[in-house]
């Protein structure tokens, strides 16, 4: 039986215990798994079983993997789940049950792990036995997908399951009629679900198809809907009939909130200890607030232990690889209370809170601590360190600071998915739809809730959420960065399209666009697609199917836009910034064009005409300082001539001016004047006593 876990067991530590489920009637019998250490560290890993080590396999410390392949007892079965336990210790450890103190040297990586099993599994009879922890694969499948009731039933039902499982368990939405994109569902381990409509009260009845698990939700509207939500329900053990009816799940949607404790998000107690570096990691995901979060404060309160004169420890707390906190330990106050602020230039939509504790002996390293063996209590005094799950807090201040994309969703969802479809839905795009919200639940804690609704009312209302199967005119009305046409990327050298996409192609896009976020999902083909070439519906549902088989999920997807043009290579991120401008969407802003030619234009002749004014306005004013500076010169001029010459001379210049008022702008003529003449440059002046116009 194949197990979808990865383990991680660090070197001389205390064993780690593994849980596997397995169904009613079976009996653990070998356990096979891959181990891969990530150091150099020589030494061996030990498999325990009912409290006796089973098998022993060296480490050469050349980071080898080696295989695992253990025989376990058949007792060692607790509430249905084989129960071993690994241990990874190094060459000096002789006495694993020891205190171990020397830490950071290492660890194993447990892959491909299989628990073969003996035994017949039992078949449930029961409702509240059909879904127990040993489910590896559950296919949903609805009777009519262009049933709204049903569509809606199975979508909640994915979802619900999805967050109670994880990844342990594969879950897919089809028909009834067509079940090729179905997750396989083994006779241990599967489950299938088929969601039928019918009058009355709504009923649940476990049975069997094909030698399979199977249950039956039969019902219409909500009773419809909250059977299937029930199915992820904890309280469905407490259905021990074959047969129930208003089966209804208790209200624990995803809600936000600005507070969760480390507990809340999966680490009731951090305890760090040892000589050299010990860590601790917990994941802080936008997500588990259901809200985005623009910046956060963490809060930790705990103790650690009293520090002798001999050794020296600190405590730092990292976000995303970057220090923001550390203090030195000492003996004088054992309590730790730390508030750490997490600025918005540290936040990403998937975070990591590492607590690291660093300890040494004064006066050694820790190789040479090392060298002298692991030490016990009695040699050297442990250094340890608890935090308190529940009084230790992540405080999240909301705000979006994300780029749009996909790593916006799900938190600018709040816990609350609107899913719009076309006006007829066949089964193929209610598998897209299912896909995508099974990846988008797998990036959250909290469980979501599904809203259908029709795409056109979902455009219009304004709303975030998740298109499936759009139109190219919905893409254009939504204005989403990549229309649905041919395009070409920007960057050919690097970029993953080396000419123009002219074929068919289909693209998941995520973006925001009027005050709004948007998942969306479409696909286009040219006109006269040949037949052996690939259509856009298949390869808009081998983008979905890609996606539901990474395991990775959601968090698999960067940027804002997925593109899938073959059936056979995998879907390719882009960043839709490096998408040449199509003519689709050039033309959408055509109007804004023309407008602004309009303003441009207009603007251009309010400067025009400006700029005629303002010549106008220097010409006057150019006369009015040119006749200025003629009638200062003139001034002048005729201050020098005062100067220059006698006072009468001066006197009949003047008479000569007053009586011809034009005299500045016509030349001296003495025939032209009608005034007295007055003597000229080589006239001789007057005698003393002669009258100064001539008469005697």
């Amino acid at each position: 039986m194949p197990v979808t876990s990865t383990y991680s067991v660090t070197a001389n530590a205390s064993a780690q215990e593994i849980r596997i489920p397995m169904a009613q009637g079976l009996t653990p019998a070998r356990f096979q798994a891959t181990a891969t250490p990530d150091s150099d560290l020589t030494g061996r890993v030990e498999v325990l079983s009912g409290g006796q080590v089973v098998q022993t396999v060296a480490i050469n410390g050349s980071r080898q993997a080696v295989h695992i392949d253990a025989p376990l007892s058949a007792g060692a079965v607790e509430d249905q789940s084989a129960v071993l336990s690994i241990r990874y210790l190094a060459d000096n450890v002789n006495d694993p049950d020891s205190v171990c103190l020397l830490s950071n040297l290492g660890s194993i990586r447990l892959t491909d792990v299989n628990l073969t099993t003996a035994g017949t599994p039992d078949q449930p009879t029961a409702v509240g036995d059909f879904l127990d922890s040993s489910v590896t694969a559950i296919s949903i499948r609805v009777a009519d997908p262009t049933d709204a009731d049903q569509r809606q039933a199975a979508l909640t039902a994915a979802v619900g399951l999805k967050h109670k499982y994880g990844s342990s368990a594969a879950i897919s939405v089809t028909s009834d009629e067509d079940t090729s994109r179905a997750v396989t569902t083994p006779v241990i381990g599967g489950r299938i679900i088929r969601i039928l409509s019918g009058e009355g009260d709504t009923t649940t009845t476990v049975g069997s198809l094909d030698g399979v698990s199977a249950l039956s939700i039969t019902g219409t509207g909500d009773g419809l809907d909250a059977a299937a939500s029930a199915l992820g329900d904890g309280r469905l053990p407490l259905a021990g009939a074959t047969q129930v009816g208003s089966l209804a799940a208790s209200d624990d949607a995803a809600e936000s909130k600005t507070e969760l404790t480390l507990t809340q998000l999966g680490d009731s107690q951090p305890v760090l200890q040892g000589i050299g570096q010990s860590t601790t990691s917990i994941s802080v995901a936008q997500a588990d607030f259901a809200q985005a979060v623009q910046s956060a404060t963490v809060h930790l309160t705990g103790a650690h232990t009293a520090l002798p004169a001999n050794i020296s420890a600190a405590l730092t707390v990292t976000w995303n690889d970057q220090i923001v906190d550390s203090t030195l330990l000492t003996a004088d106050d054992v309590t730790i209370d730390r508030t750490i602020d997490i600025p918005e230039s540290l936040m990403k939509a998937r975070n990591t809170l590492r607590i690291e504790l660093d300890a040494e002996v004064n006066g050694q390293t820790v190789a040479q601590t090392q060298s002298a063996g692991c030490g016990s209590a009695s040699t050297i005094m442990p250094v340890r360190v608890t935090l308190d799950g529940n009084a230790s807090t992540v405080t999240a201040q909301p705000g979006q600071q994300l780029d749009a994309g996909f790593e916006r969703f799900p938190q600018v969802l709040a816990g609350v998915v609107p899913v719009a479809m076309p006006d007829t839905v066949d089964a193929d795009t209610l598998t897209d739809a299912a896909q995508l919200l099974i990846a988008l639940q797998g990036a959250s804690s909290q469980r979501l809730t599904v809203q259908q609704e029709n795409a056109e009312t979902f455009i219009s209302s304004g709303a975030s959420g998740l298109l499936v199967g759009a139109t190219s005119a919905q893409i254009n009305e939504l204005d989403a960065p990549l229309r649905m046409g041919q395009f070409r990327s920007i960057d050919q050298a690097n970029g993953p399209f080396k000419a123009g996409v002219a074929q068919a192609f289909a693209a998941l896009q995520a973006f925001h666009a009027d005050g709004r976020d948007v998942i969306a999902l479409a696909a286009w083909q040219p006109d006269g697609t040949g037949a052996g070439e690939p259509t856009a519906a298949a390869l808009q549902h081998h983008l979905t199917d890609s996606l539901a088989a990474d395991p990775s999920g959601w968090s698999a997807l960067y940027d804002d836009l997925v593109v899938a043009q073959s059936l056979t290579d995998d879907p390719v991120l882009v960043d839709s910034n490096a998408i040449v401008p199509q003519d689709s969407r050039v033309n959408s802003y055509a109007g804004y064009i023309w407008w602004g030619v309009a303003v441009v234009g207009a603007l251009l002749l309010l400067l025009l005409a400006g700029g005629l004014t303002r010549h106008r306005m220097l010409v006057r004013a150019r006369r009015v300082v040119d006749a200025e500076e003629a009638e200062e010169a003139e001034e002048a001029e005729e201050a020098e001539d005062r100067a220059e010459e006698p006072a009468s001379a001066g006197m009949t210049r003047r008479l000569a001016r007053r009586a011809t008022p034009d005299a500045r702008a016509k030349p001296a003529d003495a025939t032209e004047q009608s005034g007295p003449v007055t003597p000229g440059e080589d006239d001789e002046p007057p005698s003393p006593g002669e009258r100064p116009d001539g008469l005697a």
